[in-house]
């Protein structure tokens, strides 16, 4: 039995230790969110509403569009033939949506909803910073393009807590964070 277990995790095809490009789904809203909300220690309260926010997205929790979800399995990516059942949900207005409500929940929620110390206390140092939003939300695997946007946004500000809401947010909208590997 353990050559069995071992022959099956150790070959290349089920490891596939290089994917191809197009590897990846794109996370669903509820796991966007909740992943989000994990990685940044967010204490969500006992009694709330969240789960009819999800409505706006396109998944509401217990109320799927068919007995396959909220997404159609065979929903090809516009113009590609790559399968991306996730996107059918994905719309212009649930792209704004997302970046609404994480804008929201990092900048109104008084007591607030995520734990930003950590970051806050190292926005004066901006590679720090955005190592360790790298680190947190993407696991090292930031392009260089979205930390060079990063670097020259958090530009504009020299306040720490607004520097730390800027990484926080424009890591969490970015396509290494929207789209799991």
């Amino acid at each position: 039995m353990q050559a069995v277990i071992r022959a099956v995790l150790m070959d290349p095809e089920a490891r596939d230790d290089n994917p191809p490009a197009s590897f990846g789904k794109l996370k669903s809203p509820m796991l966007y969110a909740l992943g989000l909300m994990r990685s940044l220690g967010a204490s969500i309260p006992q009694h709330n509403q969240s789960s009819y926010l999800y409505y706006t997205f396109g998944e509401g929790i217990l109320d799927p569009a068919s007995v396959f979800g909220h997404f159609s399995p065979n929903y090809h990516i516009p113009k590609t033939q790559l399968f991306g059942p996730e996107f059918q949900i994905y719309s212009p207005t649930e792209a704004v949506n997302r970046g609404n409500y994480i804008y929201q929940d990092l900048n109104y929620w008084s007591g607030g909803l995520y734990d930003i110390t950590p970051y806050i206390n190292i926005a004066t140092d901006q590679v720090q910073l955005v190592n360790a939003l790298d680190n947190t939300l993407l696991f090292g695997r930031m392009l260089p393009q979205t930390r060079a946007s990063i670097y020259k946004a958090l530009q504009a500000s020299s306040d720490n807590r607004a520097r730390a809401l800027t990484a926080i947010y424009l890591t969490a909208m970015s396509g290494e964070y929207l789209v799991q590997h």
